[in-house]
């Protein structure tokens, strides 16, 4: 293969990752990535140059903008640009409202098989995320702002705006000014990114379900992130028991039901 074969084919594979954002390993143009050293670098250089990253995890070739210096928006920027109606504190809330959705299908593997069949509701998002930002409040009320300051979360500005966003019923015209409205805006962003499908056929809510895309990129980027754990340790200190709870409500409703038609 010719230096000119090389570029050729490494700037045509970049090109279909900035479109599409991923590419399975088992598409004829990741071949030669896979199989060609020099159009692996080829390709990883022309990566860099653009601020942008491209690797391997599971069964795809991704392809993602770096934090700094890249000439690309991701879409999440793009969504903060779009949306002038959104303040920064609501910003803030939707990143908490998809780290709550990663806590939840970032867990044991019979969880995930049920994530990955039963997918996750608007009210079950809405109702994990009321009680994580409840017993932040308390905590940091409890340590005169400690916690807020320790961990570096503004507790009080998410939970006077958290409080304070009106109560919406399932399928109405989602409103940025309710909490399905941020959680429904949240989810866009993650589909934009392929990231999730959102369901909107069940008669009462949205259900969301994690792609592989999303569950190869926590692996590869978020697993190695000091940030997303810390995070995360934080969310499960307030959710563990709880979600437990409610799976164990879940089996004794079953087991009722069972009863009752034996």
């Amino acid at each position: 293969m010719t230096e000119k074969d090389i570029q050729e084919q490494a700037f045509a594979l970049y090109a279909k990752l900035l479109d599409k954002g991923a590419l399975g390993k088992n598409h004829e143009m990741a071949i030669q990535y896979i199989q060609n050293e020099k159009v692996k670098l080829c390709v990883h250089r022309l990566a860099k140059s653009q601020g942008t990253e491209v690797f391997e995890s599971g069964q795809h070739i991704h392809l993602i903008t770096l934090p700094e210096g890249s000439i690309f928006a991701t879409s999440y920027s793009q969504a903060v640009s779009q949306g002038k109606q959104l303040e920064v504190i609501d910003w803030y809330i939707v990143s908490f409202i998809q780290m709550v959705f990663c806590w939840e299908i970032d867990n044991d593997f019979s969880h995930k098989m049920s994530i990955e069949r039963e997918g996750v509701t608007y009210p079950q998002l809405e109702e994990m995320v009321s009680k994580l930002f409840s017993d932040w409040k308390k905590i940091n009320e409890d340590n005169e702002g400690g916690f807020a300051e320790e961990f570096k979360i503004a507790v009080q500005r998410i939970t006077d705006k958290w409080e304070k966003l009106q109560y919406q019923k399932p399928r109405a015209r989602y409103s940025l000014n309710s909490r399905a409205g941020l959680i429904h805006k949240a989810m866009l962003i993650f589909k934009e990114g392929k990231l999730v499908h959102i369901s909107e056929t069940h008669k009462t809510a949205n259900i969301v379900y994690p792609t592989d895309i999303l569950y190869e990129r926590l692996e590869y980027i978020f697993h190695n992130l000091d940030r997303y754990q810390l995070l995360k340790t934080l969310i499960n200190d307030s959710l563990e028991d709880y979600k437990i709870a409610i799976r164990n409500q879940a089996m004794e409703l079953e087991l009722d039901e069972g009863e009752g038609t034996a």
